[in-house]
C-alpha cells in the first residue's frame, strides 16, 4: 500500500486517528490536487480547484495533525468524490 493510500485510509478513518504526522498530511493534499496558498506561522492555507464550489482548508500543522483538522480534511474529500460521481 502506498503512502498516499495509507494517509488517505488513515483519514477516512473513524474513530478519527490523531497519528498523522504533517508532512504526510502535506504529501497527500499535494498528491489529491490540493494547492497550498498561503502559510501563515504554523497555518497552511490550501484550495482545490474545483468548477462547481471553492474548497478551503486552513490547517495548523502541530505534530501530530489533531483530530479536528482531520475531520475537516476527510469532510471535504468525501464532498470531492461524491462531486465527482455526478
Amino acid at each position: 500500500m502506498s503512502t498516499f493510500e495509507k494517509t488517505k485510509q488513515d483519514i477516512l478513518a473513524r474513530p478519527t486517528k490523531s497519528g498523522i504526522m504533517p508532512n504526510d498530511l502535506k504529501k497527500f493534499l499535494k498528491s489529491y490536487g490540493f494547492e497550498l496558498k498561503h502559510v501563515n506561522g504554523d497555518h497552511y492555507i490550501y484550495k482545490y480547484p474545483s468548477k462547481r464550489k471553492a474548497f478551503i482548508l486552513t490547517i495548523p500543522m502541530a505534530k501530530p495533525v489533531k483530530p479536528p483538522y482531520i475531520d475537516q480534511v476527510r469532510k471535504i474529500i468525501l464532498e470531492i468524490e461524491e462531486d465527482d460521481e455526478l
